[in-house]
């Protein structure tokens, strides 16, 4: 039988390992550096036109980033919406704003959190909290409930969104790869732009700062049976004391 030393080693094995690898990967700005300018990336739901320009704010001495997103003509006579979706622009070997499935595993949700404010709309325009991930060629949207219509800063949260939640709106049967030889994906802070009106010039504008994104990591299989071998090496140990 294992000595209790070489248990109480087991056990601690186990409980490093699974802090190490159940991590949560993350990406924020505090625009406090105005050099790296944001990208901007769309995916259009019946819009023609849409688009989306950031500048970048300074009040009280606190950087800011304004976002005016716009659409010239709704084609679909009827409701209809656009995502955009930003990242910081650095170097692509820095890899700032990228989640990388073959070092971080997969997730199992994703979420935003901002501090944001309302600051004008055109024609009922309302901007939704989300978030876009890029992987090659595809875009997949991440929705939530949570509007900005707040003229106070205020700070907002998507809340936690699953994995199956995002989508890929062109073939819905498409999904993120996060297999360990998956390409790395691009993690965008995002607005869903609603726009009621045809045939109408929309738009709506916010102000956001220090947007956080926020992973909880699947743990590794291998990290699963440590930490299993880890609880039985206890189990076994505390039974040893009782008696």
């Amino acid at each position: 039988m294992l000595n209790r030393r070489v248990l109480h080693i087991l056990g601690s094995i186990a409980m490093i390992a699974t802090a190490t690898n159940a991590h949560a990967w993350s990406y924020s700005d505090d625009f406090s550096n105005s050099a790296y300018f944001l990208h901007n990336f769309m995916n259009i739901y019946g819009v023609y036109g849409a688009g989306s320009n950031t500048s970048s704010m300074k009040e009280s001495g606190n950087r800011f980033y304004r976002v005016e997103n716009h659409s010239l003509l709704n084609t679909v006579h009827g409701d209809a919406k656009f995502m955009s979706g930003f990242a910081q622009d650095r170097s692509w070997y820095d890899f700032y704003a990228f989640y990388d499935p073959s070092v971080e595993g997969a997730f199992t949700n994703m979420q935003l959190d901002i501090d944001a404010r309302f600051v004008s709309s055109v024609n009922g325009d309302t901007a939704r909290l989300g978030i876009l991930l890029l992987q090659g060629n595809f875009a997949f949207t991440g929705f939530s409930s949570t509007v900005i219509t707040d003229p106070s800063w205020q700070h907002l949260s998507t809340g936690p969104i699953t994995l199956d939640s995002f989508i890929y709106p062109e073939n819905t049967s498409y999904h993120l790869d996060l297999s360990p030889t998956a390409s790395p994906i691009l993690v965008c802070f995002a607005f869903d732009i609603d726009v009621p009106d045809a045939f109408v010039t929309n738009g709506v504008t916010v102000d956001i700062d220090n947007p956080l994104i926020r992973t909880n990591v699947v743990p590794e299989p291998t990290t699963m049976v440590t930490f299993g071998i880890g609880l039985s090496a206890l189990f076994v140990r505390r039974r040893r004391k009782s008696k």
